[in-house]
């Protein structure tokens, strides 16, 4: 420990990049609370304008070939935004996510029953016109 400490890259789990990763700069990456014992899930966004929530679920051992491996982190897009994202925060319940995106724009986001993302609210920031009206 102290000064002589490093950091160990932990390969228990892989990630799975093989279908979909960023392609640009990560800005921000957000750890959701515990929704399950066997279930952990990191949302992360880029300036490639994307929110991908990664996911290990521990309870799904994939069988190939007759032997087991062991889970991954699996990516699923959250969307595509028009500007690049800056940043993510999850509730304190870990069921909505907000997204703050270059458009000066927040986005608030919830799994449904299918696993899907759905937007459920958004806030505009407009100091422009709020400055005029003054």
């Amino acid at each position: 420990a102290g000064r002589d400490a490093k950091w160990v890259l932990d390969t228990t789990y892989p990630v799975d990049t093989s279908k979909l990763s960023h392609k640009d700069w990560i800005r921000d990456v957000a750890w959701a609370p515990c929704l399950s014992p066997t279930m952990q899930r990191v949302a992360s966004c880029s300036e490639d304008r994307t929110v991908l929530i990664w996911t290990l679920d521990l309870s799904s051992v994939r069988k190939e070939e007759g032997k087991k491996q062991s889970p991954m982190w699996v990516p699923q897009l959250l969307h595509t935004f028009e500007d690049p994202v800056w940043r993510v925060s999850w509730s304190l319940t870990g069921n909505i996510l907000a997204v703050s995106s270059g458009d000066d724009c927040v986005t608030l986001w919830k799994q449904t029953l299918d696993g899907t993302w759905m937007q459920v609210s958004s806030v505009l920031d407009e100091p422009q016109q709020q400055q005029q009206q003054q």
